[in-house]
């Protein structure tokens, strides 16, 4: 998927009017070369938030609105199961109990 923007809330004034890029998470290919041979490998990259743009509603600058929706982020940014994408993963794999279970772990 490719990358898109969404207008969230102010955490101050509950305004929609910051600007937030949204980049999924996916797979990307890792390439290791060496004298003779190569490498290629699948690798999964998290979802990624960042946030654009201040309130413009009631002034709080970029900075400001970073540190309050920190904790948003974190939370939202839940990583998912690297085999079906749908579920959480168990703490310390990268897949779900349901996925380990099928693939191994």
């Amino acid at each position: 998927m490719k990358p898109f923007k969404q207008v969230v809330g102010c955490p101050f004034c509950g305004e929609k009017t910051i600007s937030m890029l949204i980049i999924p998470g996916h797979f990307e290919d890792k390439v290791s070369r060496g004298s003779g041979q190569n490498s290629r490998q699948s690798v999964y990259v998290n979802e990624k938030r960042e946030i654009l743009t201040g309130c413009s509603a009631c002034g709080k600058s970029l900075s400001q609105v970073k540190k309050a929706l920190s904790g948003f982020l974190e939370q939202h940014a839940q990583k998912k199961c690297i085999m079906c994408g749908k579920r959480p993963p168990h703490p310390g794999w990268t897949m779900c109990d349901d996925c380990a279970e099928k693939f191994g772990k």
